[in-house]
């Protein structure tokens, strides 16, 4: 007997249909996204907080086009791009190609370069816009508690197109000989799990005699087009971002890249972003042949922005697996799914956030972020008694543009707290997880942090950047679960009242991860890197991972990997 048509319909029929409604709406064209922690979004955010300038789309959501860029800066007058004329004359060299009045006529230099200076190839007529560009990250250095190198290799390309000015499109492919510090090889032997990565193979190198490095191949890419003036849709394979932080506690980039269709509805002061991915519940087959096991995740951010420096969102998640497939009551965009979760049987994992952001005078940006798992009112002002159900995350961030009157000095403070057993689940695959690694904050739950990012360019050319981070996160004792491992089961918690931040075996680390770089020409930078990381844990017997790094590196149109865990 046929199984009913519901059933068998799966998520990849789900998104041809999604695309068969888009292509027959298409009218208006838009261009592609740059990446989410590119150069680009991080002058727009600059200029915006600086100036109290509206960017007309939410920072929060990082749904940066190029035309949501070329815009913003179309929109400053004479004295604002003098100021600000070094980024201005960035982003124009990034994006030649894609302004409206670029007849951009090829011009062969030395092996094939065209005309834009981080380009392999371009190509632009009425009613197609092409380019290549080439990525490279090379770095070796050495660390005083380690007797082998550590090195980074990895070359790829980026690949950027439209046609028809109604359909565009971004690829990246990135390929990566890697040996890490310790403390990323040891999560990796730890979990079998690479912080960012997807499969991984083991890399040795007869040059440098090591025997535990790493070799892995990513890709992402998005195909985007307009539904209508206001709607836009992308579908593609990659990762999404929420918030202004460093950190996310909504939805982070920092886990590997998966399957998802985004759906983005602007309409004046409020913007809409919904978000249907598939997800990979753990890094382990049952067959050898057979693929990972699925799960799903369905989320929505409703902005609004009462006043052009001030806006505020809510969010909300649910992350379910079905042997079926997708889970069709989650498709409604516009519908709270807590209801919807209750009224199939309360199966699922659900997760509510709300973001803000206002950007104040004399070039500061306060932030901040509240994310609630499950909560309990009553049990918040028992003293010793905080039950389990109580799982709740903070962020209170600040930006401060040109400190203390430094032309190009910036600075941003940022805190971030998450209680035990928050994004975990009764059931293994319903975590707010995907391939074993956590979909927000990369240190899952149980911890408390302080940030401190310190950013100088000086002389055009040089870059200073400075990230000083202490942490303290609750570890588990035994088989007991303490709440800071969101892929263990809720279930197996050591007791139901008495839970506080940093509960468990206890780990204090403090880290500094300085860089200094110069441009020798548009995004192909050399540097130097020093990392620096100190751990104690309130067991005295344990070992810890302490790190003392001096490196140096070479990259183009690609940023460093962040070591901040």
């Amino acid at each position: 007997m046929l199984k009913p048509f519901v059933l068998v319909m799966n998520f990849r029929l789900l998104f041809c249909l999604l695309f068969s409604v888009g292509f027959n709406g298409l009218i208006l064209g838009q261009t592609f996204a740059p990446e989410m922690d590119s150069r680009a979004q991080e002058i727009i955010d600059r200029i915006a907080i600086a100036e109290s300038l509206d960017t007309k789309h939410f920072s929060s959501l990082k749904h940066y086009s190029v035309d949501d860029i070329l815009n913003f800066v179309a929109q400053l007058n004479e004295e604002q791009r003098l100021k600000y004329q070094t980024d201005i004359a960035f982003l124009e060299r990034e994006f030649v190609l894609w302004k409206k009045d670029t007849d951009l006529t090829p011009k062969k230099r030395l092996l094939g370069i065209y005309s834009q200076p981080n380009a392999i190839y371009q190509f632009k007529n009425k009613s197609a816009a092409f380019e290549i560009k080439p990525m490279l990250n090379l770095g070796i250095g050495k660390d005083q508690y380690d007797s082998d190198i550590y090195l980074m290799n990895q070359r790829g390309l980026i690949v950027n197109g439209s046609v028809d000015n109604k359909v565009y499109f971004h690829s990246t492919i990135l390929e990566t000989q890697a040996r890490f510090t310790s403390n990323i090889r040891a999560i990796y032997q730890e979990t079998g799990m690479l912080p960012g990565s997807g499969f991984v193979k083991r890399y040795y190198s007869n040059v440098y005699e090591f025997t535990d490095g790493v070799d892995y191949l990513l890709s992402r890419g998005h195909l985007g087009f307009k539904l209508s003036g206001h709607i836009d849709l992308q579908f593609g394979h990659g990762r999404n971002f929420i918030g202004n932080g460093y950190r996310s506690l909504i939805l982070s980039d920092r886990t590997t890249n998966y399957l998802f269709a985004k759906i983005n509805w602007r309409i004046g002061k409020v913007q809409l972003q919904n978000i249907f991915a598939e997800l990979v519940t753990e890094n382990q087959r049952p067959q050898s042949i057979s693929p990972f096991p699925k799960k799903y995740m369905a989320a929505h951010y409703l902005g609004f922005k009462p006043f052009k420096n001030i806006s505020v969102g809510l969010f909300e998640a649910v992350i379910f697996s079905r042997e079926d497939g997708f889970e069709f009551n989650y498709l409604n965009p516009v519908i709270f799914y807590r209801t919807i979760e209750g009224m199939i049987g309360s199966p699922d994992n659900v997760i509510i956030g709300l973001d803000g952001q206002w950007n104040l005078p004399r070039r500061v940006q306060l932030y901040g972020q509240m994310i609630i798992d499950e909560f309990i009112f009553n049990e918040l002002f028992k003293t010793g008694e905080s039950s389990w159900t109580n799982k709740w995350g903070i962020q209170i961030g600040l930006k401060h543009i040109d400190f203390l009157g430094v032309k190009n000095l910036d600075v941003q403070y940022e805190f971030n707290t998450v209680r035990p057993y928050t994004y975990s689940h009764r059931e293994f695959e319903n975590t707010f997880g995907h391939y074993e690694q956590p979909l927000a904050h990369p240190f899952g739950a149980n911890f408390g942090e302080q940030l401190l990012n310190i950013s100088y360019r000086f002389g055009n050319r040089w870059l200073f950047n400075v990230k000083g981070i202490s942490f303290y996160k609750g570890l588990d004792i035994g088989e007991d679960s303490y709440g800071g491992d969101i892929f263990k089961s809720y279930t197996l918690r050591y007791a139901d009242n008495g839970h506080s931040i940093g509960q468990g075996l206890r780990s204090d680390v403090q880290l500094i991860n300085a860089d200094l770089s110069y441009e020798l020409a548009h995004n192909l930078y050399i540097g130097a890197q020093f990392f620096w990381r100190n751990e104690t844990f309130s067991d005295p017997t344990l070992d810890p991972l302490n790190i003392s790094y001096f490196g140096g590196s070479l990259r183009y149109n690609i940023n460093q990997f962040k070591n901040d865990l």
